[in-house]
């Protein structure tokens, strides 16, 4: 049975053929801002903890890309969530950890400073329980609420 759910996970990510449930039918997410990348990551960050994230890390990605011989701007990723909810997965859905905690790509390209994420929605697929349904659907709404927060920059 899981593993019929994990294929059609990854038909549906893969094609984007399936409406998803919740509050917004985007797989995934982008942004852009016109301010530098310094600025604009100070923003992000902020919209996160406005939304009662923590930032666990911010990982450096430009510098693997550079050493590979690619030609990049400023790139990072960072991950966030709250304590109580990845414990929660952590003991009662293990099967959702790969997924935690939430993370947004930022890079610099040209003038623009872009972002980037998988919309956690997307992943209801996958799962029965209302409550993981329900939690789902609020990583949504805040994620798309910090998207919109930084595409007005």
């Amino acid at each position: 049975m899981k593993t019929l759910k994990i294929k059609k996970f990854l038909f549906v990510l893969i094609l984007g053929l399936v409406q998803l449930p919740g509050h917004a039918d985007e797989m995934f997410l982008s942004g852009r801002c016109e301010a530098p990348f310094p600025e604009s990551m100070l923003d992000l960050r902020e919209y996160i903890e406005n939304k009662g994230y923590t930032i666990s890390r911010v990982q450096r990605v430009d510098i693997g890309l550079k050493e590979r011989g690619y030609k990049t701007g400023l790139y990072r990723v960072i991950f966030f969530g709250k304590n109580s909810e990845i414990q929660y997965i952590r003991k009662n859905h293990p099967g959702l950890i790969p997924y935690i905690p939430l993370s947004i790509t930022v890079f610099e390209n040209g003038e623009y400073t872009h972002i980037s994420a998988v919309n956690p929605n997307t992943l209801q697929t996958l799962y029965d329980s209302e409550k993981i349904k329900s939690l789902l659907a609020a990583w949504s709404l805040d994620v798309l609420s910090i998207f919109k927060d930084y595409n007005e920059c």
